[in-house]
């Protein structure tokens, strides 16, 4: 998992600047509208003070309109990114400067791996580590996370901190998922997903 999810080619550049100078809760206050219940952004309507044409081009095409561009991951996982004085920022990281006056020392994790919600309820901050243990996880044999085949038996194991932990084998699929489960709970505690 990584903490700025670089979506595509044309985009790179722009995404390696992402986050070197941050732009401050006052000034995204100024030219976004966030609705914490439905964790929609939208463009406010500009001043016209220097640049009247400039300006009121902004408010016909953008004023009340949805804010932010939807972009995806290697792995299928669509952010919203909304640009702001030259340099694009996650909409989830927006919402939570709004929502609590600073930028996050981590990441931030969407609840339902939802990377489009970004409803208040649904965010929280996470280490690298905890965001990626919230994710789906079903192997590419189809069998849930946290479990491989073993020879002819099942093993359960958990990755933490960029290692991979064996738990144990066992006879069914069910009984490997059941012992990753309890490992996930004591791993990761509230960001532990089971399926």
């Amino acid at each position: 998992c990584k903490s700025m999810v670089t979506a595509s080619k044309s985009s790179n550049r722009n995404r390696g600047k992402m986050m070197s100078e941050l732009v401050t809760r006052e000034r995204i206050l100024e030219i976004l509208d966030y609705d914490p219940e439905t964790g929609i952004f939208t463009w406010k309507h500009r001043p016209n003070h220097q640049n009247a044409r400039g300006i009121s081009v902004f408010n016909k095409r953008f004023a009340g309109t949805p804010a932010g561009t939807i972009d995806g991951s290697e792995r299928g996982q669509k952010y919203r990114f909304i640009g702001i004085s030259g340099k694009i920022y996650r909409s989830s990281h927006l919402a939570w400067v709004i929502a609590t006056g600073s930028w996050p020392k981590g990441q931030i994790d969407h609840r339902d791996v939802d990377g489009l919600n970004d409803r208040l309820e649904n965010l929280r901050e996470a280490t690298g580590t905890l965001n990626c243990a919230n994710r789906f996880g079903r192997s590419r044999q189809g069998l849930p996370k946290g479990v491989r085949i073993a020879k002819k038996k099942f093993a359960a194991q958990i990755g933490f901190k960029r290692k991979n932990f064996h738990i144990g084998t066992f006879d069914t699929i069910e009984a490997a998922h059941a012992a990753y489960c309890v490992a996930a709970v004591s791993y990761f505690g509230e960001f532990a997903r089971f399926d």
